[in-house]
């Protein structure tokens, strides 16, 4: 029995040790995943302070992996994008922000961050400012972190950091499947039937695929926090809505996800809006994947308010 085992001086030994043991792997484990959250938002900042000293085109290029993508206003390769316009005034444009939010997976390859936004025109007589929140996933290779993907939102006033809400934290069970099949996961998830029944049903399916502190971020909104707010948010204002999942990637230790597609809305008063949507996925205390963002990137169409 373990009580006769510890008794022994020995065994005693034996025991402590490994109990040292398993609480050292497990304090290394989060040395490491918080050291690589401190390393995202540095990374972060430092993407930041270059976009204000030489300007967004070449901040951009420099800060994204060389497949990243961003939305202009469809899915593009961010670096080819910008390389293929001609470099303007860099100092026209000030864009600015800083992490809020900011989560890795256990393997540390994976990441996201996210946080309000300034982007200030100077070429008007009167400088013209608009705020939003940004939102990206980070991959890091050799010890650098580079954009996945990004995107963002513009927000009617700036959102303070409070109104981000509380930190979000990849779940910490292990032995959850290879990447390909959480990936593949995901884009089942997102091509089930289309959410297409009543408000009541129509929301309560939604809401069953949101973590409890989900965030909703979608134009002209504040950030829409927990899963209840964020499914009344879009049963009072859609009869309809359906995801069309381009891409989805998991991170080594299938702890956190993101995918990216379409999103068609039929709205409450007839009419229809297409976006696009970012969403990250983080594991629930069950081992499940679920949707902690769901981000509607809708720039130069209507918002659904």
């Amino acid at each position: 029995m373990l009580e006769d085992f510890v008794r022994s001086p020995l065994h005693r030994f034996l025991f402590a040790s490994a109990l040292l043991s398993l609480s050292a792997c497990t304090l290394g484990l989060r040395s490491s995943q918080d050291d690589a959250r401190e390393s995202l938002a540095a990374t972060e900042r430092a993407f930041a302070r270059y976009s204000i000293e030489h300007g967004v085109r070449a901040a951009f290029i420099e800060y994204f992996a060389d497949d990243g993508i961003n939305f202009q206003p469809s899915p593009v390769n961010t670096k080819e994008a910008f390389r293929a316009r001609p470099p303007a005034d860099p100092k026209r444009f000030a864009l600015d922000w800083h992490p809020v939010l900011v989560e890795v997976a256990r393997a540390g390859d994976l990441g996201f961050s996210t946080g309000p936004s300034t982007l200030v025109d100077r070429a008007a007589e009167k400088p013209r400012v608009r705020t939003g929140i940004y939102f990206s996933v980070w991959r890091q290779h050799a010890r650098v972190w580079r954009v996945a993907i990004d995107g963002g939102i513009q927000t009617p006033a700036a959102t303070p950091d409070a109104a981000f809400g509380a930190q979000l934290r990849a779940s910490p069970a292990t032995g959850f499947p290879d990447i390909a099949q959480s990936a593949g996961t995901i884009v089942a998830i997102e091509t089930r039937p289309p959410f297409r029944s009543g408000a009541a049903t129509r929301s309560a399916e939604y809401a069953a695929l949101l973590l409890p502190d989900a965030r909703l971020l979608i134009d002209s909104a504040a950030p829409v926090i927990g899963r209840d707010a964020a499914s009344d948010y879009l049963a009072q204002r859609t009869t309809s809505f359906e995801w069309r999942p381009i891409a989805a990637h998991a991170s080594q230790s299938a702890d956190l996800a993101y995918s990216y597609g379409t999103v068609h809305f039929d709205r409450s008063d007839g009419r229809a809006v297409d976006a696009h949507y970012i969403h990250l996925w983080l594991r629930d205390v069950r081992g499940e994947w679920k949707l902690a963002f769901d981000v509607v990137l809708a720039p130069g169409v209507e918002s659904l308010d």
